[in-house]
């Protein structure tokens, strides 16, 4: 029987360090003796990716007490924050931690398209796009503001076609340009490709459209107000699921028809993923605690949701009173890690390593 392994993720107190330094571990440190009264971190992860079964990054957002070269903004944060595993998530190492500006900095979603070559986008007075050379540990910008901040969800669709938020390069990162005719783009939480020219999307205005010829054009497949989608996921090109608020949706001809395959009103689903056609799992937050601050910590309960049945029926896998979760990956056949936010002092986040 599978089972979930906890691995905890230290939390971060170092004052001092730049976007650039060599790897380090970082251990809680409580500074009683001056500076502003000791807060415990809270960290939010919001997205994970994995190059291969090895090598791994997630990205988040910190409320740790900021360096003083990240300026006079709220001592508390927020600013974003790597970090990689090269031993398939079961140890992390911080890699990069920065700011870009006054407004604080929330970490989003992350990518790689080689070893060396990675990118993040961030909500920073608009969507900021950061591009990576050395295996994450630099991160300069390479488009900031400007776009839209809002769902800001990465799709690697071959290396050298990918999409950042409402944007699309089709040359390896060296260009983007925004893609027209998606949901208002601000609303785009989530992309899924089953092949180089066909996916959909979803958005937080209750809107899934798709596109078969790579971008260019976005047709609606659905259009319900009363759901906030903030996943989707194809599993073939006729077999789509979406989550939102309390449901899991699939559609078995293309998105011409839906049906509800799960139902729950305390939970948000927020994220999707499928090991083949017949396996797949589900992360939940509570529906009133969608948060990255600790503003609701009675309210946390997230859940890891799972299907044998190629979606027709979900059962709860793991749940948990202390932590809400925003994101998963599967790693491979027997690996998967989820992550969000975890309410336990000292707030640390929590991967889960299923196996």
């Amino acid at each position: 029987m599978k089972k979930f392994q906890i691995i905890p993720i230290l939390a971060i107190l170092v004052l001092q360090f730049g976007c650039s330094k060599e790897d380090e571990t970082i251990t809680p440190v409580q500074d009683t003796n001056s500076g502003p009264p000791y807060v415990p971190p809270v960290h939010k992860i919001n997205d994970i990716y994995f190059l291969d079964a090895n090598v791994g990054y997630f990205i988040g957002t910190s409320y740790d007490v900021r360096p003083a070269e990240m300026g006079p903004s709220n001592p508390y944060g927020p600013f974003t924050i790597i970090y990689k595993t090269t031993d398939g998530g079961n140890s992390w190492l911080e890699k990069s931690k920065f700011d870009c500006g006054f407004n604080g900095n929330f970490g989003k979603s992350i990518l790689f398209t080689s070893p060396n070559d990675g990118f993040c986008t961030t909500s920073c007075d608009g969507l900021s796009i950061w591009n990576s050379f050395d295996g994450g540990l630099n991160w300069p910008l390479k488009i900031g503001g400007g776009f839209y901040s809002q769902g800001i969800s990465t799709c690697n669709i071959d290396n050298n076609t990918f999409i950042l938020g409402g944007t699309i390069t089709r040359n390896n990162g060296q260009s983007f340009s925004l893609m027209s005719g998606l949901p208002y783009p601000n609303w785009v939480s989530s992309y899924s490709f089953s092949d180089t020219t066909y996916g959909v999307c979803a958005a937080t205005n209750g809107l899934i459209r798709k596109t078969i010829d790579l971008g260019n054009i976005w047709d609606t497949l659905y259009n319900n107000p009363s759901y906030f989608f903030n996943s989707i996921y194809l599993t073939n090109n006729n077999t789509i699921f979406a989550g939102s608020n309390g449901e899991i949706l699939k559609s078995n001809d293309g998105g011409n028809s839906w049906n509800t395959v799960y139902s729950n009103p305390n939970d948000l689903i927020k994220e999707i993923e499928f090991v083949d056609n017949q396996i797949g799992f589900a992360v939940t937050t509570g529906i009133n605690c969608d948060s990255y601050i600790k503003d609701c910590p009675s309210s946390r309960n997230g859940k890891i949701l799972k299907t044998i049945d190629g979606g027709a029926t979900w059962i709860i896998d793991y749940s948990s009173n202390t932590m809400d979760f925003y994101c998963l990956k599967i790693v491979d056949q027997n690996n998967l890690v989820a992550a969000g936010i975890n309410n336990d002092y000292p707030n640390i986040p929590i991967l889960l390593h299923y196996y």
